[in-house]
């Protein structure tokens, strides 16, 4: 890839083919969600989604896993929120707020989500 072609990328004057993305992604080091991203003018603009600890007060499980969401513009977060209470399985949450990252979901599509992967929980947001 030349120079170039690079400094159209950054400038978001072309679009990198998804195989490029790939790669530039692996070279980078960083995690495929960054490119993948829509191109706003204050930068990268996206949702990182992550497994949470939450204190129960059931009487049958100490705690239970949430998920957090931020939504990022550049390198600032500028919108956070968390979702308590999914699940007491801590690998469950973890594949489904990595499913989330991956697919950047809307958090507007969070409650359709969290009742598809977490049919027993009693409350959605």
């Amino acid at each position: 890839m030349s120079t170039r072609t690079l400094q159209k990328y950054e400038r978001g004057k072309a679009q990198p083919r998804f195989d490029m993305v790939v790669r530039m992604a692996e070279i980078y080091g960083c995690d495929l969600y960054a490119f993948l991203c829509s191109r706003r003018a204050g930068g990268m603009t996206g949702y990182r989604y992550a497994p949470v600890r939450v204190r129960s007060f059931r009487p049958d499980c100490s705690c239970v896993y949430g998920i957090l969401v931020r939504k990022l513009e550049g390198e600032r977060t500028v919108a956070l929120t968390v979702i308590p209470g999914l699940s007491p399985d801590k690998e469950a949450v973890h594949r489904f707020a990595e499913w989330c990252g991956r697919e950047q979901l809307d958090p507007a599509r969070l409650p359709e989500a969290i009742r598809a992967a977490f049919p027993d929980t009693v409350k959605t947001p």
